[in-house]
């Protein structure tokens, strides 16, 4: 945290992201090792978990809560009711699950597990911080970790439902310079619709590249510094979930 890194700076690896580092190795690096940690001594002892993050610097997310669907019903339906508890704008639900992230490790044991993405670009937004500190409390009272007599606010928003989507979605930077977005997050936009431009530094007075939505839905991620290189994620879109 203090290095200002999403990675350890400790890690001889490289640049090691915990949450594809799973199961972990006992004698590996540093990362591996908490991997290893959390899979064999805290996995075991719980019966549901909550993964809270946020975006990384570079890029800035509606806020979400995510579940993956297991295809038994009881399971499923409980899953359901801790997203609308926790009651962030979006609810993303799908039924990928990565063996190599933390939710491959928890529900394959019959756990809760929900993940969130809070925000990002660095920052802590006051509205965020309300609602997901509200939402984990009423999801922790009804697992009867908190006590049932303690007055807590409804969910702040109606959860609206997406689905987990595959690379279609993304618009991806085709050149470097500098990134003008035309849409915010939360927008809804149209297959095709304008995305924003990229404008050459270099030459400054030619027409900029413009970027088009190859998938519409609501905006769910933007890029959040104007410079762009080859290759950087600048929009990343949800529709709706139909399950």
């Amino acid at each position: 945290f203090y290095a200002g890194r999403r990675t350890s700076p400790l890690d001889w690896t490289g640049e090691a992201n915990l949450n594809r580092m799973f199961p972990g190795n006992q004698y590996g690096s540093p990362t591996e090792m908490i991997a290893w940690f959390i899979t064999t001594q805290i996995v075991p002892r719980g019966d549901a978990f909550f993964d809270l993050h946020s975006a990384g610097k570079s890029i800035d997310h509606h806020p979400s809560v995510k579940i993956r669907l297991m295809g038994e019903a009881e399971k499923d339906a409980l899953q359901m009711k801790f997203l609308e508890l926790f009651g962030a704008p979006l609810g993303i639900v799908g039924d990928r699950v990565h063996e190599t992230t933390l939710s491959g490790e928890v529900l394959p044991l019959d756990k809760i597990y929900l993940s969130t993405e809070l925000g990002g670009a660095g920052k802590i937004r006051p509205w965020i911080r309300s609602f997901a500190y509200n939402g984990m409390k009423r999801c922790l009272r009804e697992l009867g970790v908190l006590r049932t007599d303690e007055v807590l606010p409804e969910p702040e928003h109606k959860v609206a439902l997406k689905a987990m989507q595959t690379g279609d979605h993304y618009v991806f930077a085709h050149k470097d310079g500098m990134f003008e977005p035309v849409v915010n997050l939360g927008d809804s936009v149209c297959d095709g619709q304008l995305a924003g431009y990229i404008w050459n530094l270099k030459e400054p007075w030619e027409t900029p590249e413009e970027l088009h939505f190859n998938k519409g839905g609501v905006v769910f991620c933007k890029r959040t510094p104007a410079l762009c290189e080859i290759g950087d994620t600048l929009f990343f879109t949800l529709s709706d979930y139909e399950g």
